[in-house]
């Protein structure tokens, strides 16, 4: 993505914060789809995002779904960074290039990871998991809008599957001979489940990267990366997580996630 320089991140900036003054631009490298900076100021900072549009082709229900999402949490004890509107009310900043911004509060003291480190995080990561999903149990998901279509079309998914089979060598197929053979174990729970599960507002993409914790106790924070949350079935989202956990604590991981498996219908 082209045609970022500093007066032009400086710009968007006032559009949020219109009495700002002097800031640091800070380049942040972990995400790999948006383009991110941290936006420090002396006593606070922030997160500014561009998103990228060749992937979110829709930013405004995509904005629209996190906004109504954050409403939901008003009596829940979970906490979230809030983004920030400009001084006509919106959550995006469109440029003249057509590129859209937002900008959110920054998580002060937090740390991400693309592998846990120790059992402790796993536990974390899945109580996360829980206390995100289960403040989400009751809201309205007729109020959000599919604004990636076919994100968690299992048919779709399957189709993919078996097209990258034929696709593939020998080689590749041996060495993937016990994946294979659990994943048509499953064929049958994957495609009649559904029938009977309500969809509700899930996350979507539960990688470890998309949860925050805290630097110094370990404890998690709040899930980030909003952007595939819509409507979905719970029980799809919960094995992204168990693959970078597979080093450390997928028994922690279950113990955490047990209080959100009671909640499944």
């Amino acid at each position: 993505m082209e045609g970022i320089d500093q007066k032009n991140i400086e710009n968007i900036v006032r559009s949020f914060l219109p009495q700002s003054k002097k800031f640091e631009v800070i380049p942040m490298t972990q995400g790999l789809i948006n383009d991110s900076y941290k936006i420090s100021f002396t006593d606070q900072a922030y997160f500014l995002q561009r998103l990228n549009t060749q992937v979110f082709k829709h930013p405004t229900g995509l904005m629209h779904n996190i906004v109504q999402w954050q409403k939901s949490l008003v009596h829940a004890s979970y906490h979230c960074p809030i983004f920030l509107k400009t001084l006509a009310g919106n959550y995006l900043v469109k440029t003249e290039q057509g590129h859209f911004w937002r900008m959110q509060n920054y998580v002060s003291k937090a740390i991400a990871y693309d592998l846990a480190p120790n059992a402790f995080i796993a536990f974390e990561a899945g109580k996360l998991l829980n206390d995100f999903h289960s403040c989400s149990k009751k809201t309205d998901a007729s109020m959000f809008q599919t604004h990636i279509p076919q994100f968690q079309d299992i048919s779709l998914r399957w189709e993919q599957f078996q097209l990258a089979f034929k696709k593939a060598d020998a080689t590749t197929i041996t060495s993937a001979k016990y994946a294979l053979e659990k994943l048509y174990s499953l064929q049958e729970f994957v495609f009649n489940t559904p029938l009977k599960l309500p969809e509700r507002i899930c996350h979507n993409d539960t990688k470890l990267n998309n949860m925050l914790f805290h630097k110094d106790s370990g404890k998690a924070l709040c899930m980030v990366d909003l952007d595939t949350l819509c409507q979905a079935m719970l029980f799809m989202i919960l094995e992204t997580p168990c693959v970078p956990l597979r080093t450390h604590g997928l028994r922690e991981l279950k113990k955490s996630l047990w209080p959100l498996e009671k909640t499944m219908p």
